[in-house]
C-alpha cells in the first residue's frame, strides 16, 4: 500500500510546507528540525507569526482553527 506522502497532516500545516518549498526550509524559517515540523499537527502559536511574514501567509490560513467564524460555529 502506498503511503500518503502529506500523512495526515492538516491544510494549514501542509499549505506552509508547500509555500515554504519543503519541510526543510519551512524549519529552518522557524528554527527547529525538520523531524519537529513532522510531528506538527498544528502550526505552534509561538511559530505562527514568523512564518506568516517569511511565506506571506495570512494568519487565517495558518491558524484556521482559530477564526472568528469558526469560533462562532462552536458556539
Amino acid at each position: 500500500m502506498a503511503r500518503n506522502p502529506t500523512g495526515n497532516r492538516p491544510p494549514s500545516v501542509q499549505a506552509a510546507i508547500n509555500k515554504a518549498g519543503s519541510m526543510t526550509a519551512l524549519a529552518g524559517i522557524v528554527g527547529v528540525t525538520p523531524a519537529a515540523v513532522r510531528q506538527w499537527r498544528t502550526i505552534p502559536v509561538h511559530h505562527v507569526r514568523a512564518i506568516s511574514k517569511a511565506l506571506k501567509l495570512p494568519l487565517r490560513e495558518l491558524l484556521p482553527e482559530r477564526t472568528p467564524a469558526t469560533q462562532e460555529a462552536r458556539s
